[in-house]
């Protein structure tokens, strides 16, 4: 709105096109003895897939990798369950484990 504030239904609006866009991700998290081209394997593999990488943080701790990445997933071309697997074999290749959980999931948990 142009100049003045924003109606209650515009609010609204947003705050439900932020809780559909937030049911659409998952958690990715990926540890390992570090090496040359992991996260750009892994990000490829996950755009590849119709993912879309919403956030990422990496640390590194002498030879040792941690990463998470945050995907969003309502795009992706085949089943959740289907990217899920496919994303953890990539990982596997590597010499790294992955664990890969829908949002609403990683939600539930932290709430018990």
């Amino acid at each position: 709105v142009v100049g003045g504030a924003p109606s209650i239904e515009t609010c609204v609006a947003c705050v439900e096109q932020e809780k559909a866009r937030r049911r659409n991700r998952a958690i990715l998290t990926t540890t390992g003895k570090n090496a040359r081209g992991v996260v750009a394997r892994i990000t490829t593999r996950i755009a590849e897939l119709g993912g879309d990488i919403m956030d990422i943080s990496q640390t590194l701790v002498g030879d040792y990798f941690t990463m998470i990445i945050v995907v969003d997933v309502g795009a992706i071309s085949v089943s959740f369950e289907r990217f899920q697997a496919e994303v953890n074999a990539s990982v596997a290749e590597l010499g790294c484990q992955s664990m890969m959980m829908h949002e609403d999931v990683m939600t539930s948990l932290h709430r018990i």
